[in-house]
């Protein structure tokens, strides 16, 4: 997998060692914005955190479960991946997050439909799926804003910290996705 450049700032690459500096910061200056729907940020903590996150999405990617970095102006600002892709279904399941001061400004987006091609193109995938928290309004515009349907609510389907969300099913199949 190679950097792909998506606009004149936004770039997307894969995660390298040199990378876990900045993504602690970030995930450290955004902990309060991130915590509430993702999981593992409350146990990223250190440097050494950030270094392991990187092995695990380079293995991700190798395997064919694409993790990238999105960059803007070259700084690190967030990830767009691809959990575990299901290649006997061809199905594929996406995720993201971005720093709070690039909230509302496409790069999330710009990202995910890049995946969304790699995807539908490169692995010949039939389906593609977003979950998010019934409350985490951003992301749910960015799967709308692709294009996804939403399917339903899956009830008490994810814990994070202390507290269950409610999840949306979004989902895009391929024949929606060649003629959006």
């Amino acid at each position: 997998m190679e950097a792909r450049q998506l606009g004149e700032i936004l770039l997307v690459r894969p995660l390298e060692q040199k990378d876990a500096p900045e993504i602690h910061k970030i995930i450290q200056e955004n902990r309060s914005h991130l915590s509430p729907w993702l999981g593992w940020v409350s146990k990223n903590n250190t440097l050494e955190d950030a270094q392991d996150f990187v092995s695990f999405a380079q293995k991700k990617t190798e395997n064919g479960s694409p993790t990238l970095g999105i960059f803007v102006e070259e700084m690190f600002k967030g990830i767009a991946s691809y959990h575990p892709i299901d290649f006997k279904n061809r199905t594929g399941s996406l995720g993201y997050w971005i720093d709070k001061h690039c909230t509302g400004m496409g790069y999330t987006t710009t990202s995910i439909r890049h995946l969304m091609r790699i995807g539908f193109q490169e692995y010949n995938l039939a389906r593609l799926e977003i979950k998010c928290a019934t409350k985490n309004v951003a992301s749910q515009k960015v799967a709308e804003k692709l294009g996804f349907t939403c399917e339903g609510i899956l009830r008490q389907a994810e814990r994070i910290n202390e507290s269950v969300h409610d999840l949306k099913l979004y989902s895009l199949l391929r024949s929606e996705w060649e003629y959006s």
